[in-house]
């Protein structure tokens, strides 16, 4: 397994934690009125040494997170955040979880008791007889004092998940290293797979009598699997990779040699390893949408709208609050009804088929969920059927408490926006599954879906990542950069009703779409179309992930000597050698090895696993019933010869038949010898070498060695 260095970015993120961890409650606070304001208290029996945890407990009815909500709010009158609920007036209490800072909780703590204000939004709909409210505030703490800090580090800074194991060296010795596929300190990655794992390293200070922890989270990454070839020499090799996606393959020195799941390489001499890695995309940029479009009702296949949309090489999916339908690409004919699909989006660089998962709940994530996750991608035909999961190198967090989440399709990624009142831009590698976070920002001006994320489109120029959206405040299409988050117009339009999924094909430079609404470009109820637009080619592909898979080629040359030439006095054992699938011999035998009795030419062909040939040939003469004297009074002369030999026989009353056999037991001669006592044989023209003349009675064969010179 090889790595690709220098393309690596920091993989851990760690934390620090020291003595036991203090859990303290508050009191239990209400509010009977919308827009009322409530306050709780805790009182805590110690400092903080690190940061903390405060959960927020809310049992009411927040139907719509985006306007229905709590202001926590501390003593300090600093909003922490915004807590809601399900949207019902169930028993049980949701909950809110945010991060706080070691130094607010001891300024809060500063006067034995904290306090926290709960201050509703005016769209609440207070239960009967009203909403109740809790908070539990964890962090840790140490009454003997502050345990000695502890660390680690790792031998490596990133890991494949069929490749080498890291070793962890711990600040101070003496403690204990736990997590997922730790054994002692040494992380094994092909015992958890891809993904992100929290290893902690544990140690007691006896001074203060409290455990010091620190916790770093490694990241596994996914490597390609390439598949190994085996050829005859001088033949051309076929290189590919399990799965469908976009690569770049390299030679044993690591240049260059092709791009995609499966390139030709060669011809080779020699067997060699090539390597392959995901690569990144292969970039373009949208540069127009013009007013121009076509439109199709769906309804009658679909029902009412919902949100979201993928688009292939050959196909376009429109998904529905009832089914997905599916349309030829092309001119938005032949509709196939599809299930319904809240995840899908495709590799705009392949146009494979994906979704979005959440593995916890087994399906694809969906609609109207909020403070959900997406850990997973899986990959789907053109029928939607699962075809295999890759898990994400990090999970992802979603939330719709104030502006939803957003899926926007690239080549060679996507981006997932998480959502929320300022919420977070992770571009997801594919097919790798690897993510990186690219900033957090409030997307405000996206249009709103009725399912849990609105759809659109990432494309990126000279180092910097763009999303392309319907906007929510009039009828254009905008982009955004996702480094200076400037917004630019890419069209204006006059009516696009409440388009929210849209998505971009670059093979026909079309931007398809949803919609509902609208007479921009026809349809009476739940349309689906597409609008004329264009891009800017930039590049090539570049690798991406820092993780290479190996496809070895085995270059057979096989050999095969059954030895010289051989005079024996009995029965005789040929072995062609080991390592071949077949063996083909002159004798019609098919075993590694054969026993002969009887003079004459033998030969074996054998065949390699990559159904490469060889051949060998051999003469053996078997002493006490080769000799044409001694058999028959015969003699054979001149030999050697140009050519012309002469048989000889005792006398006429003699028949016999004659065949001359070249090294590989071709025929090149055959007359019966009867009623004469000389017998000429002309093989002039015949190539040089050695042949072999077998005469025979019917009862007896004998073999003698001719050679043209």
């Amino acid at each position: 397994m090889k790595k690709i260095y220098g393309l690596a970015a920091a993989l851990f993120l760690s934390a620090v934690s020291f003595g036991q961890t203090a859990v303290f409650y508050s009191d239990t606070g209400a509010i009977n009125v919308a827009g009322g304001v409530d306050t709780v208290f805790i009182t805590p029996a110690s400092n903080a040494i690190t940061d903390g945890v405060l959960t927020v407990y809310v049992r009411g009815d927040f139907s719509s997170a985006s306007i229905e909500y709590l202001d926590v709010i501390d003593e300090g009158a600093n909003v922490i955040g915004q807590a809601t609920g399900t949207g019902d007036c169930l028993s049980t209490f949701d909950t809110t979880v945010f991060n706080v800072l070691q130094a607010d909780i001891n300024s809060w703590a500063s006067n034995d008791t904290i306090y926290f204000i709960m201050d509703a939004s005016s769209s609440v709909n207070i239960c009967t007889p009203m909403a109740e409210m809790f908070v539990k505030l964890e962090y840790d703490t140490c009454s003997g004092g502050t345990p000695m800090p502890v660390s680690f580090t790792a031998s490596s800074d990133s890991v494949c998940a069929d490749g080498d194991s890291a070793v962890f060296t711990p600040s101070v010795s003496g403690g204990t290293f736990s997590g997922p596929g730790v054994i002692g300190n040494v992380f094994y990655p092909d015992q958890v797979g891809p993904g992100t794992y929290n290893i902690t390293y544990t140690y007691y200070d006896a001074n203060v009598g409290c455990n010091s922890v620190y916790t770093d989270a490694i990241v596994v990454e996914n490597s390609p699997i390439g598949n190994d070839e085996a050829i005859c020499i001088g033949d051309s090799a076929t290189l590919s990779v399990n799965g469908a996606g976009s690569y770049i393959w390299y030679d044993s020195n690591m240049n260059q040699v092709g791009t995609g799941d499966q390139i030709t390489v060669g011809p080779l001499t020699a067997s060699t390893t090539y390597y392959v890695s995901f690569a990144g995309s292969k970039k373009w940029f949208i540069d127009t949408a013009y007013t121009t479009g076509y439109a199709v009702d769906h309804n009658t296949y679909t029902g009412d709208d919902r949100g979201g949309i993928a688009v292939t090489q050959n196909y376009v999916y429109i998904n529905g609050d009832g089914n997905m339908v599916r349309y030829d690409v092309a001119d938005m004919t032949n509709p196939i009804v599809l299930p319904q699909n809240d995840g899908i989006f495709s590799d705009l660089f392949d146009g494979q088929l994906y979704a979005l998962l959440d593995t916890a709940t087994s399906y694809p994530q969906g609609t109207y969920l909020s403070n959900d996750s997406v850990n997973a991608i899986v990959r789907l035909d053109d029928m939607l059927n699962p075809i295999d999961t890759v898990l994400l190198s990090q999970q992802i967090y979603i939330s719709s408490a104030t502006y939803k989440a957003g899926v926007f399709a690239g080549s060679g990624y996507m981006i997932l926006y998480s959502g929320g009142t300022n919420g977070t831009f992770y571009r997801i590698g594919l097919p790798s599954g690897n993510v990186i976070n690219l900033g957090t920002y409030a997307l405000t001006g996206l249009q709103s879906s009725e399912n849990w994320a609105n759809w659109g489109i990432a494309d990126s120029m000279a180092g910097d990542y763009y999303v392309v959206y319907r906007s929510s405040t009039v009828n254009q299409i905008d982009r955004m950069n996702l480094t200076t988050y400037a917004t630019s117009t890419i069209q204006t339009y006059t009516s696009l009703g409440d388009m929210a999924s849209i998505t971009y094909s670059p093979w026909l430079k079309r931007i398809y779409y949803h919609n509902e609404g609208s007479n921009q470009w026809g349809g009476s109820s739940e349309t689906g179309g597409y609008i004329e637009a264009n891009h800017i080619s930039l590049g090539n592909l570049t690798p991406y992930g820092n993780c290479l898979g190996e496809a070895y080629v085995e270059v057979q040359n096989p050999q095969v000597n059954l030895g010289p030439d051989t005079v024996v006095n009995q029965g005789y054992v040929l072995d062609a050698g080991p390592g071949f699938v077949n063996y083909y011999w002159s004798t019609g035998e098919t075993t590694q090895s054969i026993t002969v009795n009887g003079s004459g030419a033998y030969s074996v062909t054998v065949v390699t696993s990559a159904g490469c040939v060889a051949s060998d040939a051999v003469f053996i003469i078997i002493t006490g019933i080769e000799e044409l004297a001694a058999q028959f009074g015969a003699k054979v002369y001149p030999n050697p010869s140009a050519g012309q030999f002469t048989i000889q026989l005792p006398n006429n009353r003699m028949v016999l038949q004659a065949v001359i056999t070249d090294m590989t037991g071709k025929v090149v001669y055959s007359e019966s010898l009867t009623n004469q006592t000389t017998y000429s044989i002309n093989l002039e023209g015949t190539a040089k070498g050695v042949y072999f003349l077998r005469l025979s009675d019917g009862q007896k064969t004998v073999t003698q060695k001719l050679i043209i010179k």
